[in-house]
Formats: structure tokens, sequence, C-alpha cells
């Protein structure tokens, strides 16, 4: 999360993916690639809430940047 990349959206997919199958292959069925992209981009936003816990508008700041690119916000409905 906290490091830059010029294609944050690629970078991060492809992290994911590694991880998704990582869980795969260690023997989780019921885990599908859809709802790890949703758990994702729902953790950005309980991301924001740890940054106000811990008063820090930095980390606020750059988390509210990805949440924004990821489009997390739509989760809300």
């Amino acid at each position: 999360l906290a490091l830059d990349s010029p294609n944050r959206i690629a970078r991060d997919t492809a992290l994911l993916k590694q991880y998704h199958a990582s869980l795969c292959s260690a023997g989780i069925k019921n885990y599908s690639w859809s709802q790890c992209l949703w758990d994702y981009q729902f953790s950005l936003l309980t991301s924001l809430f740890q940054s106000l816990f811990q008063n820090s508008l930095v980390w606020f700041q750059k988390t509210l940047a990805i949440a924004k690119e990821w489009q997390s916000f739509a989760l809300l409905g």
C-alpha cells in the first residue's frame, strides 16, 4: 500500500493474483478472484479509519488517493 507505482492498479492486481493463486494452491477452494478483489478494495476503506485512529494525516491522504484510484467508494452503494 505504501509504495508508489506509476501504474498502481496493474502492480496491485498482479500482486493480488499471486496472493489469490497462493491461497488456492494451499487448498482454499471457496474464495473466488472476485471476492479477493472486493476484499482488497474494501480493505482500503477500512485503512482510512485506521489512519484516523492513528492520527496520521499523511497516511489518510495516501490511502484516500489509492481508494479513489481503485474506486473503492463504489462498494458503499
